[in-house]
């Protein structure tokens, strides 16, 4: 086999820095790309490895937005027309996610609380985002009254 032969990353560091005389680093795609075949081939069963790739690509997404956001590149809402500013971002992703992942943490896995979900309620349940009509948590009284519940 040719050494300079192309099989796929055999380390960790070739899934960030790899060229013929090792002189470049890789773009995010195929960084990103390389990075998920090395630890399907080298680490599958471990589940933390897994956990550390998603936490690395959540990382890396949020800096990205934040980059394009300075950049002038608007970065829309949910509905398409509004936009979020740097700062709405950063307070969702790093204080707002983050506490209420805390709070579920401690009701469901360490009081052991039952989930409830609210839309169970719903006229249009389990599809209330493609029929909002029939939503009791976003609509309340005024939902529409359609479809079967149980």
């Amino acid at each position: 086999m040719d050494e300079h032969e192309w099989n796929g990353p055999q380390t960790l560091w070739q899934c960030f820095w790899f060229g013929r005389n090792g002189d470049w680093f890789y773009g995010r795609s195929e960084r990103n790309e390389y990075l998920e075949e090395y630890v399907s081939s080298f680490h599958c069963d471990k589940d933390w490895v897994w956990s550390l790739l998603h936490l690395f690509w959540r990382i890396e997404d949020f800096f990205c937005r934040i980059q394009s956001m300075r950049r002038g590149e608007p970065l829309y809402k949910g509905d398409w027309e509004e936009t979020w500013t740097i700062r709405e971002y950063v307070y969702i992703v790093l204080i707002r996610y983050p506490f209420f992942n805390l709070l579920d943490f401690v009701k469901y896995k360490i009081l052991r609380m039952t989930y409830h979900d609210p839309h169970i309620a719903c006229y249009s349940y389990p599809n209330c985002d493609e029929a909002p009509r029939g939503c009791v948590v976003e609509n309340g009284e005024d939902a529409e009254p359609y479809g079967h519940r149980d």
